[in-house]
Formats: C-alpha cells, sequence, structure tokens
C-alpha cells in the first residue's frame, strides 16, 4: 500500500506514528520515501510517500506492479502533482480492476472525486451529518485554489460568485 502526503515532513512523520502504534521499527513494515531519503525495504507492507516520488515511481512503473491500494491524503491541498496523480491512477484504475484507488479529505466533494478517479462508489453523506461551514471572508480561501468563493458586500449584504482560474473538475 502505498500512501500519499502533501509534504515531506508529513510523509516522515505518519510512517514514524504507525510504525509506533505497529509495533515495529521504521523500515521495516512501514516505512517512507521522500526526495533524497529512504526507509522502506522488501518487507515494508505501507510506505509513506510524496505525490512528487509516486509520480517518478509510475514513470519506471506505470502499471504499479506489487501495489494493491493507493491513498492520496489531503487531497484537498490541491497540487499540480496531485492533479496528475489522479489523472494517472485514473488511467491506472482502467487497466486493472484490482487496484484500490482512496482519495482522503476533510473537505472535499466525494461524489465529484470518485467520479473522476473511475469509480462511482462514494460514500453517501448522511442527513445527520452536517455539510462543513462556509469559509468567512475574514478567514480566507480553504484551499490554495478554490474554485469559487462568496464574498459578502459590507455596503448590501449581498453575495456574489467568482470563479478561479485554477478550478479543478472535483470542486
Amino acid at each position: 500500500m502505498i500512501v500519499t502526503q502533501p509534504r515531506r515532513v508529513a510523509a516522515r512523520a505518519a510512517a514514524r506514528r504507525l510504525a509506533h502504534l505497529d509495533g515495529s521499527a521504521v523500515g521495516s513494515r512501514v516505512g517512507f520515501t521522500v526526495r533524497g531519503e529512504r526507509s522502506a525495504g522488501a518487507a515494508t507492507r505501507v510506505e509513506f510517500v510524496t505525490a512528487g516520488v509516486l509520480l517518478r515511481r509510475m514513470l519506471d512503473d506505470p502499471g504499479l506492479d506489487g501495489v494493491d491500494a493507493v491513498v492520496i491524503d489531503e487531497v484537498h491541498e490541491r497540487a499540480l502533482e496531485t492533479d496528475l496523480l489522479i489523472g494517472l491512477l485514473s488511467e491506472v484504475r482502467e487497466l486493472r480492476d484490482d487496484l484500490l484507488v482512496v482519495a482522503m479529505s476533510a473537505t472535499l466533494d466525494a461524489a465529484r472525486v470518485a467520479a473522476v478517479i473511475g469509480t462511482d462508489e462514494a460514500p453517501p453523506r448522511s442527513s445527520s451529518t452536517p455539510s462543513p461551514p462556509s469559509p468567512s471572508p475574514s478567514a480566507g480561501p480553504r484551499a490554495p485554489y478554490p474554485a469559487s468563493t462568496s464574498v459578502e458586500s459590507p455596503e448590501d449584504s449581498s453575495t456574489t460568485s467568482r470563479m478561479s482560474r485554477h478550478q479543478r473538475p472535483w470542486s
């Protein structure tokens, strides 16, 4: 299993935490690979990587042979590498029905991401589960490239929408 993290520090920390919970040393059952540093081996079952590392790996092995699952964590933190990764993984899923692709985020429209990665089995949103609150104008956007934001005019309290030029298909 490969788990992507948005930053090198996060990949290292997640691997250390999971190895601690597993009772194993980092690099044995749980490992990580970031640019310039690798602590994983043949016995590694869960490997934490950055999106850039996984993209590079997919250039050498486009089918991800030997990988059963890919988890993209913090997918709402939009970056070019993550967007490319989602596109490539959706193509790999067309060739490999056995590859499990999971996109994780606290603030993402699951149905839209599921449609992009090639499945329509998105977790249903329960009516008892509240939607995340809209950010206030003073709080700023949640993601670096918001698809749309609401801005309240102080003069007449009307709401207007504007689109970002960095809109993603699942935004």
